[in-house]
């Protein structure tokens, strides 16, 4: 007669709940996995961005030399010509009394000009208006969740590998709302835009974020859950101690 081994889980469980529950957190990817390495696409777009080059590396055409061109502080925020003239007032003095002042705007030789006076002669897509700029308005989405520029969850802050462990297999990266026309355009070029691909993933950027989803899987994989419960759980008593954890 043959001699059997018997195996125990940690804790006395189930060998066979314990191994699945290993395999699920070595394999499923969550929905806090796509939050977590959108916010970390994101943030690499707009590094980038703000470098002046496009995502192969590339420097962004430069900003147009034709002119003149007419800045109009405060136009889509109200229609009263006082309010918008005080606006283009205060907006000329800031920026050194560079330009010509209009009765509700400033007159520059160029765009290019109008970013020189405004401190931003290289070409980074961040604009000169007040209002929320276009680099801000970039959404990460996944499994009915979603994370605004802010920061809004704890999936851009140090990597909690723990939160949103819903099964997802997709990730929406997008620009919603009124920017989303204008980011195409810069994107992809139009009649009066040159083309600046900025909105992109390079080899590298994916690369990362499959490092990123692996390193989470591993972490999960080596906290599983307690015996029987077939998930993985968060090491208890040093949850604000993330020494070993990596962030982004």
């Amino acid at each position: 007669m043959a001699d059997f081994a018997t195996f125990t889980a940690p804790g006395g469980g189930d060998p066979g709940t314990a191994i699945r529950a290993v395999v699920a957190a070595l394999t499923i990817v969550t929905v806090g996995d796509l939050l977590y390495v959108g916010e970390g696409y994101r943030s690499r777009i707009r590094a980038r961005t703000f470098a002046g080059v496009d995502v192969n590396g590339v420097p962004f055409a430069p900003y147009s030399t034709k002119g003149p061109f007419y800045l109009y502080p405060n136009k889509g925020a109200t229609r009263d010509r006082n309010a918008r003239a005080t606006a283009s007032a205060g907006r000329h003095a800031k920026t050194g009394r560079i330009g010509v002042r209009t009765p509700t705007g400033i007159k520059y030789a160029s765009y290019a000009a109008a970013h020189e006076a405004h401190g931003t002669p290289g070409v980074t897509l961040f604009g000169m208006e007040q209002h929320p700029h276009m680099l801000d308005s970039i959404m990460v989405k996944a499994g009915g969740q979603e994370v605004g520029s802010a920061g809004t969850g704890s999936f851009g802050s140090p990597l909690e590998a723990f939160e949103g462990n819903s099964p997802c297999n997709l990730l929406a990266l997008g620009f919603y709302g009124d920017e989303a026309a204008r980011a195409r355009g810069h994107n992809e070029g139009t009649s009066k835009l040159p083309k600046r691909e900025f909105f992109a993933l390079s080899i590298s950027d994916l690369a990362w974020g499959e490092r990123a989803i692996g390193t989470r899987m591993s972490i999960r994989g080596a906290h599983v859950g307690p015996s029987g419960s077939g998930s993985p759980a968060a090491p208890a008593g040093d949850t604000d101690d993330r020494s070993d954890w990596i962030s982004f």
